[in-house]
């Protein structure tokens, strides 16, 4: 009888880091591996995953939020009580391969399965590398990334897109026949934004004659968000809150324009579809957020929009301009930059190859 084969997915934290794994995870699954997930139990892959069917384990693992000599000193014994827990999972499930995606909770599992000697592979989803791929690339048995030359030792796989976004026509099919108001998706990744958050139902308020808008406020912030819409007596017929969207797909095939922050999946899902977007990327240390648009900056596209004093001002000035016609016109024009064919496919292949080492 052959040897049930297991595979570690060490991911959490939010949706960029997760869904990938859940795209990769189900694939496995119809292969007849057994998937084992170790995450945060504080993330949101603690209620993402087990509604996928998947096992999880979580460790106690947490992101460092203050600079201090205190948070650097709990920080590190949470980290080696954290190995410790991820030691003892691996063990117990004896994977043939453990596959990181980044993040705070890859770290300690990531340092485990070295110490245990399972091949491990990375995947990065970022134009920079966040600081825990950057050091678990140091003893990784393969490294992948979806933009090139992120790693100068490692195989560009793109992103792994959903097959649900992936079957949605491309942009200039969709939208050339629309009439009405134009649709704006509003998405602060998949915590929600605190701008946008704000923001947004002024410039609602504005424009509310010219716009529809489906607005992800992030779990526990709907409440605040629509009492900002209801002060600023935005009509009930322009917008739509919800906390978090489920179902991804059909939000981006209704949508005529995304309003949202430039992480790495919702860059290379709008990339793959040809949705018009305005981004305001998020300001990290590393600037990853403005790296992962540059290769669509020249397609026209996206429109970057910074988040300053007047944010709301420009975003309306935006927004105007957006009318159908010109949507449609940038639709059109529009040819995938970023999409690589076959990514999920490719990420297995070399999953598999590993897991033979």
């Amino acid at each position: 009888m052959n040897q049930i084969q297991k595979i570690i997915i060490i991911s959490g934290g939010t949706g960029g880091h997760i869904f990938p794994g859940i795209i990769i995870a189900q694939h496995f699954r119809k292969i007849q591996w057994d998937v084992i997930w170790i995450g945060s139990k504080t993330g949101m892959e603690r209620n993402i995953v087990p509604k996928y069917g998947f096992i999880l384990e979580t460790i106690k693992i947490s992101r460092l939020k203050r600079r201090n000599f205190f948070q650097y000193f709990k920080k590190f014994f949470e980290l080696v009580f954290s190995i410790i827990q991820s030691i003892k999972i691996i063990r117990k499930h004896k994977p043939n391969v453990v596959f990181g995606l980044g993040g705070y909770v890859s770290a300690p599992s990531g340092v485990a399965s070295w110490i245990c000697r399972i091949p491990m592979v990375l995947h990065e989803q970022n134009k920079v590398a966040g600081l825990t791929n950057r050091l678990l690339s140091k003893v990784a048995s393969k490294i992948l990334q979806a933009y090139p030359k992120t790693f100068s030792q490692a195989q560009t796989v793109g992103n792994p897109i959903r097959k649900e976004i992936l079957s949605i026509p491309f942009a200039k099919y969709r939208i050339y026949e629309r009439i009405g108001k134009v649709r704006v998706l509003v998405i602060g990744g998949s915590q929600g934004s605190d701008i946008f958050n704000k923001k947004i139902p002024k410039v609602a308020s504005k424009i509310c004659n010219k716009v529809l808008i489906l607005h992800q406020t992030g779990l526990g912030k709907k409440s605040s968000t629509l009492e900002r819409y209801k002060r600023l007596r935005v009509q009930e017929n322009c917008y739509k809150t919800i906390e978090f969207i489920q179902d991804i797909a059909s939000a981006y095939r209704w949508a005529d324009i995304l309003i949202g922050r430039s992480g790495a999946m919702t860059v290379s899902e709008i990339d793959s579809i040809g949705l018009p977007t305005i981004f305001v990327p998020y300001k990290h240390r590393d600037n990853h957020q403005y790296r992962n648009i540059e290769p669509l900056i020249k397609s026209g596209l996206i429109k970057i929009i910074e988040q300053s004093n007047f944010f709301s001002e420009k975003l309306i000035n935006q927004l105007k301009k957006w009318n159908r016609d010109e949507i449609s016109r940038i639709s059109k024009k529009f040819k995938s930059i970023l999409f690589v064919r076959n990514s999920e496919e490719k990420i297995v292949k070399n999953l598999i190859i590993s897991s033979k080492k």
